[in-house]
């Protein structure tokens, strides 16, 4: 039985409007070194060349408040982000300063901004008392910790190296707390993986996941070090096993109705996605001009961290406390040599490492061309590993998460209202622009839920406008056909050179068959 339907849309037609360009990033990020001071003494820390004991710098409650006035006051992030506006107080240990925290928090709050908060910590000082406040005003809290006791305590270390171990501090005040839904609710954990640990995390990720109950797992690897063949290799094998263990609970996770947290349980913090090169307002972008602002302890705001290399460069500040945020001096700092063409010059520039970034820390390291060099042959090289064992399960990710916030689209668990009542082998379905993927989800779920096993679903996108919802839906029908134990092959048909080389690897990685036809 062959059923068709149509869902908007004219076939051939020329994309429209904005097709093809990237939007300008959602919100603003401003990471906030509130201290140069930390009580621990981790070997990976990218943060190192800022802790100084001896010359102790920080960020006071009124510089704070300062900041919050100005970044809600600025015509320019308001013209750019709308006043969507995060911060995310880092150190250093943020909470050697929490009360300078505590006042800017108050800031935001009290005058009804609407910040995005955020809090990463060692753990080391969270008391029930602060996370109690933390909850209360809807701060994001990062706990970092690497996992079972003998692989965190091998880098992260109290600074002194007086014997006490970091893994019984760090779980003695999570234990203290996670037994309140509210505080649990806004705990993640942050690990950091070296290759001499990657091994055993996807082990560590079942310990704070399922035995543990944390709702989200951010993995993280070692940013500045080289990676060498015994590393790489070890996190493909890992990389492979999380890939395994994920798909492999897909059908139990569709039958509790948890299909959405099955894929935001393990996030991978540091993956960026290839980037377009313009803006929608046709200013050009590269991936310097998405990362964090950071507004340092001397009150001077960088891009991203730039600056992590003492002394603090003021050639690289992009305005302070006293004169306010320069984001077109950002934009003239992006747009530098040395800093626009760094992804260019790597094979593989989207992964788990940042070119621009660990650029940056060769920059202000003072690298060689030869060592720089290297440094993005290695970034390509692991990016090339998480590509190949990750890449289509964290495109997965994403399209849950757009179909999941989509009005209308439900979960992936529940029945539909209508399916076949006898097999539905064949399906095609027509996507056009503004193609409404709720509808498209019902005719798919028709023959999805029919009788039988093999079924084949065909999407004909009109132009590169209607790929997006082609792309959900082929993502969608892979899923639930996995999860209802059954067989699918997907197709998508659309206009020669409609889908351009990014898009066709992700279609390749859900094994959907890309077949074009007639030119745009």
């Amino acid at each position: 039985m062959t059923i068709g339907i149509r869902s908007g849309g004219e076939c051939g037609g020329p994309a429209g409007g904005n097709a093809g360009r990237a939007v300008a990033p959602a919100l603003l990020e401003v990471e906030v070194y509130l201290t140069n001071r930390c009580n621990l003494a981790c070997s990976y820390c990218s943060a190192r060349h800022i802790i100084r004991e001896r010359d102790v710098s920080r960020l006071t409650g009124a510089q704070l408040e300062r900041a919050v006035d100005l970044l809600a006051a600025d015509p320019e992030v308001r013209r750019r982000y709308g006043r969507r506006v995060r911060l995310t107080f880092k150190g250093g240990e943020p909470l050697l300063e929490y009360g300078a925290m505590k006042a800017a928090i108050d800031r935001v709050r009290t005058r009804r901004l609407g910040f995005e908060l955020a809090l990463t910590t060692n753990g080391t000082l969270l008391t029930p008392e602060r996370m109690d406040y933390l909850a209360r005003n809807g701060v994001e809290v990062c706990v970092s910790i690497d996992g079972y006791k003998e692989v965190n305590d091998l880098h992260r270390r109290f600074k002194g190296a007086d014997g006490r171990s970091v893994y019984d501090s760090v779980m003695g005040n999570l234990r203290a707390l996670m037994g309140d839904e509210r505080y649990r609710r806004r705990i993640h954990i942050g690990t950091t993986f070296t290759a001499d640990t990657i091994a055993s995390a996807p082990d560590v990720a079942e310990f704070f996941s399922r035995r543990l109950g944390f709702r989200q797992l951010k993995i993280g690897i070692e940013v500045y070090g080289l990676w060498g063949r015994a590393g790489i290799a070890a996190l493909r094998r890992a990389l492979r096993t999380f890939r395994e263990r994920l798909l492999a609970s897909l059908p139990a996770a569709a039958a509790a109705g948890r299909v959405e947290e099955l894929f935001s349980e393990v996030q991978f913090s540091q993956y960026m996605r290839n980037l377009p090169d313009v803006r929608d307002d046709g200013a050009r972008l590269n991936e310097l001009a998405v990362n964090p602002l950071a507004l340092f302890y001397d009150g001077a705001f960088y891009p991203c961290d730039l600056a992590l290399k003492p002394p603090l460069e003021r050639r690289y500040r992009v305005g302070d406390l006293r004169s306010g945020l320069d984001l077109r001096r950002f934009d003239e700092i992006c747009a530098l040599p040395r800093f626009a063409g760094l992804s260019r010059k790597c094979a593989h520039p989207s992964g788990l490492l940042s070119p621009v970034e660990r650029c940056c820390w060769g920059i202000v390291n003072g690298y060689g061309p030869e060592r720089m060099a290297r440094l993005l042959e290695n970034t390509s090289e692991v990016n090339a590993v998480f590509e190949r064992e990750m890449g289509s399960y964290v495109r997965m990710q994403r399209d849950c998460e757009r179909l999941f916030m989509t009005p209308g689209f439900g979960d992936f668990a529940h029945a539909p209202k209508y399916k076949g009542p006898r097999e539905v082998r064949f399906l095609r379905v027509s996507a056009g622009k503004g193609a409404d993927i709720v509808r498209l989800r019902a005719s798919a779920d028709y023959m999805l839920h029919s009788p039988g096993a093999g079924k084949t679903l065909a999407i004909d996108a009109a132009d590169a406008s209607a790929l997006d919802p082609a792309e959900s839906l082929a993502f969608y029908a892979i899923v639930k056909a996995r999860c209802l134990g059954g067989r699918l092959l997907v197709s998508v048909r659309a206009p020669r050179g409609a889908a351009d080389a990014s898009r066709r690897r992700r279609f390749a990685a859900l094994g959907v068959r890309l077949e074009e036809t007639c030119p745009v």
